[in-house]
C-alpha cells in the first residue's frame, strides 16, 4: 500500500534521537535493536564532530513537549514557524555527507530511499518555484538545501526497556497503518492486527511524555506484521492510492 509522502512529512529530517528511546528505526533490524541503535548513535557522533561549536549548539534541541513538535510539512517561505536545526544548505559537503550518513543508520534501506526521493522531487519543484505562488506577496522556498537536521535530546543507546521501546517501535507502525486503512478496508489478517496492537498498547505513554515501555521482542511479530501492510507487502491488500492528474500528482508517481 503507497500512502502519499509529503515534503518533510516522512522523517521529516528533523531527526529525534531521543536520550530514552532510540529513534523511530525500521522494523528491518535484529529484534532487540542493539545493533542499529549502536550505528544510529555512531553515525549521530560523527555528525556532531563536523560541526563548529555553534552549529553543535543550533542541532542540539532539548527534547520536551513544544520542540518534539515543531515542524511542518510547508515549504520555506510559508510554512508557520521556522525549524529545528540547520538547513542542508548551510552545511559543507562533509556535513550534509555525514548528515545523511546519519539519516541512513535510523532508516531502513526502503526509508532512506523515501526520504531522498522526496528531497529529489523538491528539488524538481525548486525549478517550478518562480511560477508558484501559496499566498498574497509569499512564495514556498523549495529544493534540497531547504532540509532540515535536528537531534532532539542526547544520542543514546540506555532507556526505560534497555537498548529500544518497542511501545515506540509498535505505535510508529499502528499509526502508519491506521492511516493506510483510511483508503480501503485491509485485509483481515491486519484488521486483527490492528486490533492486537491496539491491545498491546492500551493506555501506555512513552517517553518522553511518559515511562512505559515494551521490549523489543514482545512487540516485534505485530510492529512486522504492521510494517509489511505499510509497506505494500501484504497478501490480499489491493489498495492502490489514487494519483491526480495534477503536477504534483505526476511528481509523486516519478518519485514514489
Amino acid at each position: 500500500m503507497n500512502v502519499p509522502r509529503y515534503r518533510n512529512l516522512l522523517v521529516l529530517f528533523v531527526l529525534a534521537l531521543v536520550a530514552i528511546s532510540p529513534l523511530f528505526i525500521s522494523m528491518q533490524r535484529a529484534p532487540d535493536g542493539s545493533d542499529a541503535t549502536l550505528k544510529a548513535i555512531a553515525a549521530a557522533q560523527a555528525f556532531l564532530a563536523t560541526l563548529d561549536d555553534h552549529q553543535r549548539n543550533v542541532i542540539k534541541v532539548d527534547l520536551n513537549k513544544d520542540t518534539r513538535i515543531r515542524w511542518s510539512n510547508l515549504p520555506t517561505g510559508i510554512a508557520p514557524y521556522p525549524r529545528n536545526g540547520i538547513r542542508l544548505g548551510d552545511m559543507t559537503a562533509v556535513q550534509q555527507e555525514a548528515a545523511l550518513k546519519l539519516v541512513a543508520a535510523a532508516l531502513s534501506p526502503a526509508g532512506f530511499q523515501k526520504v531522498m526521493n522526496i528531497v529529489n522531487g523538491d528539488e524538481v519543484f525548486k525549478k517550478m518555484a518562480p511560477s508558484l505562488r501559496f499566498r498574497e506577496n509569499t512564495a514556498p522556498v523549495f529544493g534540497r538545501g531547504e532540509f532540515y537536521v535536528a537531534i532532539l535530546g542526547t544520542p543514546s543507546s540506555v532507556g526505560p526497556c534497555g537498548t529500544a521501546n518497542g511501545l515506540l517501535i509498535l505505535a510508529h507502525q499502528l499509526i502508519a497503518a491506521k492511516l493506510n486503512t483510511c483508503l480501503s478496508s485491509p485485509p483481515p489478517s491486519i484488521a486483527a492486527a490492528i486490533a492486537a496492537a491496539d491491545a498491546m498498547i492500551g493506555g501506555l505513554v512513552p517517553p518522553p511524555g511518559g515511562s512505559d515501555c515494551i521490549p523489543p521482542p514482545t512487540a516485534s511479530p505485530l510492529a512486522t506484521e504492521l510494517d509489511d501492510f505499510n509497506n505494500g507487502k501484504t497478501s490480499g491488500d489491493s489498495c492502490v492510492t489514487p494519483v491526480n492528474t495534477t503536477s504534483w500528482g505526476r511528481l509523486k508517481t516519478l518519485y514514489r
